[in-house]
């Protein structure tokens, strides 16, 4: 049965997120704020290269555009379009003004903190490597700052401001406090200080009810803190074209990155509700020739989620019972070398079922006929029998062309090709004419490579394109979890999203290493127009998570057991 539902997931607990946010934002104003950007703002609206000027740059604006659109999504900037969507004047808000003048009286104060993003990657990196005496003077000064809640006068300060403050230190120790634990190891004794004054812990060093859930929950911060040295390095990345792709594991602390995504608790809920209502209906045909010869999960990370689907299949599916003739096929691809290391170790542990064949290979999904040869060569199986899996991984790609000519050209061919009563439907949800917006003006976030904007209908034909690549191996589906970036226009009107949504910090540290989030809607969109169709779809409440089970898109329309998908009915 085709279906569509939107869930309100938990995003995170508030404090937590606060947290998160303040990680991305603290950083975000620091650079711009040292820069002179935010008081050129004041009196705004100011174009992006006026903004560059009062920065002293020459230079490109991507990465400070991405920049601006962290502040944006926390209400304190507003972003206004002039012309193509990358072609905006910033002002601060109101808010903004106001966090401007917290800014100024925290800094000094805030400064150890920063430097304690760069100082904690090795401790971050391997949990059971000692904290090193060159952090005693850092983590001295923050515990004072935190004791003191960075100055802040009681009763004084914009709303949430001294929780940001404090995840930029809360967020790394965090992490490193919930590894340690997971991995048996004892508590960091020089962290001690530093929890009492967070109030994780009490006086005689017992966790206090928020440290309790703070620990529990630490892994929803494992994604952001994993992009610590990007963070870290904030300001060549948006005033000097500095490139920190998140598909080099130089930039990235994989180990905390794959740790953190496998076990975020809203995220591994909705993902467990989207393999089971897809995984359990596919496997359980009892048509067994029919069925994939196994599964796909390429961006596998740690191997986790991969083996929770084989133990699902395994243990609840009549293909479970069938795995003498008819062998279960796990495939687990990686572009990081430590990723697939992981996912192997993972695999020949906890998939290791009679009837269950795992292979784990290196593999980039911008080239599918790479991957599709690879497994023949390793496996002896056809990459087009299996179902595929992909876990927030389309957006960590490589740019095939940066060309805007050719991106109209291209989503202007995959309008002609693609199914046009799904096409109409999609497009409905946008809740106006289709007829009255020109396709390619449908995409609206521009992203940046290297510092050079990136227009938002390149993203848009770049995805679409890397689908149609896939396309041929996608007989049984593919089963994709997304995150989105808000839609721009919600942040231009300068409106806070609330300090308990973590977009800002979701979009802040992917901008910052070049992946390609967007909004949910233009996304569904880029996934029509490469030809798919969702058979079952589930979203945050937010729209900043999306879960769907992909097929091609022929199949809705030719297919007695598949009926018409509604688009235009589901929620928006």
């Amino acid at each position: 049965m085709i279906r569509s539902t939107t869930r309100a997931w938990r995003a995170g607990d508030a404090l937590g997120t606060r947290y998160l946010n303040g990680f991305v934002l603290v950083p975000t104003l620091q650079v711009l704020g040292s820069r002179g950007v935010l008081d050129t703002m004041r009196d705004g609206p100011v174009d992006l290269a006026g903004l560059l000027r009062a920065a002293g740059v020459d230079g490109a604006a991507g990465g400070l555009l991405g920049a601006l659109r962290t502040l944006a999504l926390r209400g304190w900037v507003r972003l206004t379009t002039t012309g193509a969507p990358h072609e905006v004047t910033a002002t601060l808000t109101a808010p903004g003004q106001d966090i401007l003048l917290a800014w100024r009286a925290a800094e000094p104060a805030v400064a150890p903190a920063l430097g304690l993003l760069t100082a904690t990657v090795p401790a971050l990196a391997d949990p059971s490597a000692p904290i090193g005496p060159e952090l005693d003077d850092l983590l001295t000064s923050v515990t004072d700052a935190i004791g003191r809640r960075w100055g802040i006068r009681p009763g004084t300060g914009p709303s949430g401001w001294a929780d940001h403050l404090d995840g930029v230190v809360a967020c790394p120790v965090l992490v490193r406090v919930a590894r340690r634990a997971a991995e048996g190891l004892p508590p960091d004794p020089e962290l001690v200080p530093v929890l009492r004054a967070l109030g994780h812990l009490d006086e005689a060093g017992e966790p206090t009810p928020v440290g309790v859930e703070q620990r529990e929950l630490a892994a929803n911060l494992g994604v952001v803190v994993s992009y610590v040295a990007t963070i870290a390095d904030l300001d060549r990345v948006v005033f000097g074209g500095g490139s920190r792709s998140s598909r080099d594991d130089d930039n990235v602390l994989r180990e905390v990155n794959i740790w953190g995504s496998s076990q975020n608790t809203a995220l591994t809920a909705l993902r467990t509700e989207l393999l089971r209502g897809v995984l359990l209906p596919v496997f359980d045909d009892p048509d067994l020739a029919a069925q994939p010869r196994g599964i796909a999960d390429i961006g596998c990370g740690s191997g986790e989620p991969l083996s929770s689907a084989v133990e699902l299949v395994v243990r609840e599916t009549l293909r479970g019972r069938h795995l003498g003739t008819h062998p279960l096929h796990a495939v687990g691809a990686d572009i990081s070398p430590a990723a697939c290391a992981r996912a192997r170790a993972t695999l020949d542990e906890r998939a290791a079922h009679p009837g269950v064949v795992t292979t784990v290979l290196q593999a980039d999904v911008v080239d599918p006929d790479r991957f599709a040869a690879d497994l023949r060569t390793a496996a002896d199986v056809e990459l087009g029998d299996l179902i595929h899996t992909q876990m927030f991984l389309l957006h960590d790609r490589e740019l095939a062309d940066a060309d805007p000519v050719a991106a109209v050209a291209g989503l202007e061919r995959a309008r002609l090709r693609c199914h046009p009563d799904l096409l109409h439907d999609m497009l409905a949800r946008f809740g106006d004419d289709a007829s009255r917006v020109a396709l390619p003006d449908r995409f609206t976030t521009a992203h940046a490579v290297q510092g050079r904007t990136i227009p938002a209908v390149v993203g848009a034909a770049d995805l679409v394109g890397l689908v149609q690549r896939w396309a041929p191996y996608l007989g049984h589906g593919l089963v994709l979890v997304e995150a989105h970036a808000p839609v721009p226009d919600a942040s231009a009107t300068g409106a806070a999203r609330g300090d308990v949504d973590p977009a800002p910090a979701v979009w802040g540290v992917h901008a910052a290493s070049e992946q390609f989030l967007m909004p949910y809607l233009e996304h569904e969109l880029a996934m029509v127009l490469a030809g798919l169709a969702p058979t079952y779809s589930v979203t945050t409440g937010t729209q900043g998570v999306s879960a769907a089970h992909w097929i091609l898109a022929d199949r809705v329309y030719t297919e007695p057991g598949l009926p018409h998908f509604d688009l235009a009915s589901s929620s928006r």
